[in-house]
């Protein structure tokens, strides 16, 4: 089914909303679920992050404080200038991205190469996770996508859509476009409408495309969140090259469940030389915006 809200944005979904010209957000998402009730009951005791977050920044800051000794020290061997003091302030603004970087790869380091469980360390909520435990919150898959073949993207959706199709009402795929070419906008179209159609009662699928990419993908994602964000409790950032099976969805899934408190969760290991983060290609869930 195809509606058109406004000149700027088309929609495809699978709900049985019969066609209109002008109607509400809430109109639209007519027969879909919203935000879960069960999730709170699901709250464990939030873990105390308070020891860890001081030790870190005690690091930090101790650490800000010897580098500009030692810069000052270094700088004042014919006295301090007013250009000398002018650089130190201006080396202090951009120190701190440079020392919590080299702590939290320190930090990380120590972790894989010492800990039993490094992924138990860092989340203890996943020390809690057997695998088996219900699938009870609303998640929206976000497939963020801009002149792509729409072919690919679905193709490489596809699997992912397969593995979570036992709780698939829990699920819903929005195809956010910001595409371009008319073209390739036709084709997404077609192709998203042909694939709600396959997963008609099974998981919802909404297409949207914004001809203005304002913001670009933090926009896009935005655009999302005003939209929609209220009717669900998790979202999975995918990007169009995104390949990630849905046993690692679920997995991150368990995980926010157990501890709703957690804000972004998902892989994080470093780039190829040359390349995008591998987390850029796989995906990551977050709390959901509402």
């Amino acid at each position: 089914m195809c509606w058109t809200p406004d000149p700027l944005t088309r929609y495809i979904s699978p709900s049985a909303v019969p066609f209109q010209s002008k109607f509400s957000m809430t109109e639209v998402e007519a027969g879909s679920r919203t935000g879960s009730a069960a999730l709170p009951d699901l709250v464990v005791r939030p873990s105390n992050l308070t020891g860890r977050r001081a030790l870190f920044a005690a690091l930090v800051i101790a650490t800000m404080a010897a580098v500009m000794w030692l810069s000052a020290v270094a700088l004042a061997a014919d006295g301090l200038g007013l250009l000398d003091i002018v650089l130190l302030a201006l080396f202090l603004i951009t120190l701190p991205w440079t020392v919590i970087g080299f702590w939290n790869a320190a930090i990380g380091f120590l972790i894989l190469r010492f800990a039993r469980n490094p992924v138990a360390t860092v989340t203890p909520a996943a020390a809690r996770i057997r695998g088996d435990e219900p699938i009870t919150a609303s998640i929206a898959l976000l497939a963020c996508i801009r002149n792509e073949d729409p072919a690919r993207v679905i193709r490489n959706l596809a699997p992912m859509l397969d593995g979570l199709a036992p709780v698939g009402a829990h699920f819903h795929l929005y195809a956010l476009s910001d595409t371009s070419d008319p073209a390739v906008a036709a084709d997404e179209e077609r192709c998203f409408a042909d694939l709600a159609e396959t997963w008609r009662g099974r998981m919802a699928v909404t297409y949207r495309r914004r001809d203005d990419n304002a913001g670009f993908k933090a926009g896009n994602i935005r655009d999302f969140c005003l939209r929609w964000g209220a009717a669900h409790d998790f979202a999975v950032t995918l990007d169009a090259d995104s390949f990630i099976p849905a046993s690692a969805i679920l997995r991150m899934v368990r995980i926010m469940q157990a501890a709703p408190e957690i804000g972004p969760c998902g892989p994080t290991p470093p780039a190829a030389p040359g390349g995008r983060p591998t987390a850029a290609r796989t995906g990551g869930t977050m709390r959901c915006c509402a």
